[in-house]
């Protein structure tokens, strides 16, 4: 027996003994769904998203949010642009939740241009703890991040379209997990690898040459005893532990977000380098720099609000900064995140990012450069550039930040070690002195 249902303009026929639906737009002839089989504890969901616009963030942004599609009981997809994030959101129904964990996918862009069509792919088998997508083929997670399993308790053929002004086209639903070369291969050809870079793969960086513009060194700690971190300012419930010659940094029972500042100012222009090691599979790790008060104020300055380790007051508070993930693989919000991000704070735009500096499972410990050359910032991972963004937009990112502190921030539950900072300052070049 078939029945016909009304969602928003969709119709949806549904085969109640075969479990396969088929459907057709009425009002919106351009979606042209098709080929709908029952989702549950595996399914893909495929389609073309159309774009009428450019949408980015920054500056006079205005918030605008559409839901493209749910599928009931199970999941959503939702876009979102503020004047911070351009993203997707994916959201599983709350019965998807694992001991507080959830298996939701985050796709964040700087901008997303149009008139433009991509090609995306969501599939799922919660039975394996797979959760994964696709950007013209290209994977949101790194290859192999499993979560734990979870239940889904429902099996549906229906689907819901929202509307708006991005618009859904050529959905299919499948009813069985898709791997990644099984998702390489569905991909129509002119949408293969199409747009890389608003995913963290943009065109490989030409990186600085700071081998004969080092200047005298500002700063240097081993990081290997209590007394070469003196002074440091640490905000948050920090574990400051000392192991192996090496700080070991963690949060105080796992219960917090922590920041360890190094008190030196430092100018402009300059190299950084230090030694980190994840010691724990999940986290996420920030540098912080060029940090000042919103007014110019030292970032210790007494009167400015206090600080405690939360994101909020870092991204949204009173002082501003640079922040760079270059560790990042959240249980409970991006595992397996497949790119850095640079964000430019106190407004969190997300101004920059590449390839995720330290990838989930590294060992060992691994060498981190960032240089600041004025606006221009780029930062290494054993000499393979991983951020590279030269903040000269002041109309839509506000003018660049000069000099100021650099801190190490941990997120809950992460626990990494660090030696070995040091910190020089970087000459301009011969060339712009006129010499």
């Amino acid at each position: 027996m078939l029945f016909v249902k009304f969602l928003k303009g969709l119709v949806i026929m549904k085969n109640k003994l075969s479990g396969w639906a088929v459907a057709t737009m009425i009002l919106y002839p351009g979606l042209d769904c098709h080929g709908l089989e029952a989702v549950g504890e595996t399914g893909t969901v495929s389609f073309e998203l159309v774009t009428d616009q450019s949408f980015r963030n920054g500056q006079g942004e205005s918030n605008y949010n559409q839901k493209l599609f749910s599928i009931p009981g199970l999941n959503e997809l939702v876009f979102r642009r503020t004047d911070s994030v351009v993203n997707l959101l994916w959201t599983w129904d709350e019965r998807a939740e694992v001991d507080g964990k959830f298996h939701d996918i985050v796709v964040d862009f700087t901008d997303l241009p149009g008139p433009e069509s991509y090609f995306l792919q969501f599939t799922w088998d919660s039975a394996k703890g797979l959760s994964e997508a696709y950007f013209n083929g290209q994977p949101l997670r790194i290859p192999g991040a499993r979560f734990d399993p979870w239940w889904v308790g429902k099996e549906t053929g229906e689907i819901e379209i929202g509307t708006g002004r991005l618009q859904v086209k050529n959905l299919q639903l499948r009813s069985s997990y898709t791997n990644p070369a099984e998702a390489f291969a569905a991909v129509p050809e002119e949408f293969r690898g199409r747009h890389s870079s608003l995913i963290g793969f943009p065109e490989p960086p030409q990186p600085l040459d700071v081998s004969g513009r080092r200047g005298e060194i500002l700063y240097e700690s081993m990081m290997d005893t209590p007394g070469t971190v003196e002074g440091w300012v640490a905000e948050g419930p920090l574990d400051k532990r000392f192991e192996d010659g090496a700080l070991q940094m963690r949060s105080v029972d796992f219960s917090g977000n922590t920041v360890l500042w190094c008190p030196e100012e430092f100018p402009e222009s300059f190299v950084a380098e230090w030694e980190f090691k994840p010691l724990s599979h999940y986290g996420l790790a920030i540098i912080f720099f060029a940090a000042k008060g919103e007014n110019g104020e030292d970032i210790f300055d007494p009167a400015l609000p206090s600080r405690d380790g939360e994101f909020r007051h870092y991204i949204r508070g009173a002082i501003t900064s640079y922040h760079v993930s270059y560790f990042a693989n959240v249980e409970n919000f991006q595992m397996g995140r497949i790119d850095s991000n640079l964000r430019k704070n106190n407004q969190f735009y997300r101004v920059g990012g590449g390839p995720v500096a330290i990838a989930p499972g590294t060992e060992g410990w691994q060498h981190i450069r960032l240089v600041k050359d004025g606006n221009r910032i780029q930062l290494f991972a054993n000499g393979q550039i991983s951020v590279d963004w030269t903040d000269d937009d002041p109309e839509r990112y506000g003018p660049p930040h000069g000099g100021g502190n650099i801190g190490f921030r941990q997120m809950s539950p992460t626990v990494g070690a660090y030696r070995n900072f040091r910190v020089w300052a970087l000459e301009t070049p011969s060339s712009s002195r006129g010499d």
